[in-house]
């Protein structure tokens, strides 16, 4: 089963959030009779990584509930009933947590209070995934001498702790024939305070959140170990501003910044894919935040920049950066190409490159790619 392919460092539970870089060509790439194979080779290369990590896991992360994120993927819907009680776990959890805490709000401070609760989710074919979740809250509020408004402040800080364990943990995929199978773990993070200033009327906000998971996949005769990690952090300071009718952020203490890392390795393939953004306050509209992002893949130990996605489920449009070449623009040709069962290609469907001027073609697992240009067309170079 092939995946994104390079990095072949799976042996490490610390799978490192540190984000690949890319220090090729940034420049519109020329396509002439020297080079069209070439290119052809290396963006067949890179798109065939993302379809196939896609396929099994997308690159994003899906709030509570831990780094797979609802979807279509193969590992979404797998452990999609044990997110699912993980998930209701957690809400009981915050529920109880609400129900016991101290009556009135005049309350200068709150120790904080835990709750924890362990289960176990049944695999539809057999195995199990037992989890266990630790909800914790902690409120505080000060006192004004104002009987008008008893309380100048209020503060809330909070948290959650998951982790999953899998242990031949069996789910079937949309024909409820086949068979997928988890043997591994994931664990989940997430911390949130928040502080309202009544009297001058501001607010602050900031949260935490991390997330990894270590997962050994069988499907079929194949098997592959899936890596994910991710981190955030976000802190925003804002106020009501009357001319606005809004909230303003204040841009010198806003944060907002998340990383996120799949690595896929199995039968001799490997790989890995990073995504970063970062967001500050807009200059233009202190109410609103322009982000800037970078994802970068690694594919036979070069790393690509991209721009745009592609999976099984939505087709190919792509930015494709090749250092040597620069940017090439990738579509989806008359068809999306179609994985083999294996993973090692695609068994049907094309690529248009440049708007038409590369295509390559798809006529079997087993047969090698054609690649046209300029009215010459040949076998893509391996």
């Amino acid at each position: 089963m092939a995946a994104c392919g390079g990095d072949s460092s799976s042996s490490s539970d610390n799978l490192s959030l540190d984000p690949l870089t890319y220090t090729g060509s940034d420049a519109e790439a020329t396509v002439s009779t020297d080079n069209y194979n070439d290119i052809a080779q290396k963006v067949h290369a890179v798109t065939l990584a993302m379809v196939a990590g896609n396929s099994l896991q997308s690159i994003g992360f899906g709030g509570p509930g831990g780094p797979m994120i609802p979807g279509p993927r193969m590992l979404s819907k797998a452990v999609s009933n044990v997110q699912a009680s993980v998930l209701a776990e957690a809400s009981s959890l915050s529920k109880t947590a609400a129900a016991s805490a101290p009556a009135g709000v005049l309350v200068t401070s709150s120790n904080g209070r835990s709750y924890t609760s362990s289960n176990t989710a049944e695999g539809e074919c057999g195995g199990s995934a037992s989890f266990e979740t630790t909800f914790t809250i902690k409120s505080t509020a000060s006192e004004d001498d104002d009987e008008a408004s008893p309380v100048d402040s209020v503060g809330e800080d909070s948290g959650e702790d998951i982790s999953v364990t899998f242990k031949d943990y069996c789910a079937y995929l949309d024909d409820d024939v086949t068979e997928i199978m988890l043997n591994g773990n994931m664990t989940m993070n997430y911390a949130y305070s928040s502080q309202f200033d009544y009297v001058n009327d501001t607010r602050s906000v900031d949260g935490t959140e991390t997330g990894s998971a270590t997962l050994r996949v069988t499907l079929g005769d194949d098997q592959v170990v899936v890596k994910s990690a991710m981190k955030g952090r976000n802190h925003a300071d804002y106020s009501y501003d009357e001319e606005l009718d809004d909230d303003v952020y204040n841009p010198d203490t806003f944060v907002e910044d998340s990383a996120r890392v799949l690595q896929i390795s199995g039968n001799g393939l490997s790989g890995k894919h990073t995504y970063t953004e970062s967001c500050d306050v807009d200059p233009e509209d202190p109410t609103d935040t322009t982000c800037t992002e970078s994802e970068v893949i690694n594919v036979g130990g070069t790393n690509y920049k991209l721009e745009g996605y592609a999976s099984p489920y939505g087709g190919v449009y792509l930015t494709v950066y090749l250092p040597t070449f620069g940017s090439v623009i990738v579509r989806s040709g008359s068809s999306s190409p179609a994985l083999c069962d294996n993973y090692a290609g695609f068994e049907s469907g094309s690529l248009s490159v440049n708007n038409g001027e590369i295509s390559i073609t798809y006529s079997g697992c087993d047969a090698e790619p054609v690649v046209s240009y300029s009215g010459n067309s040949d076998l893509m170079l391996q």
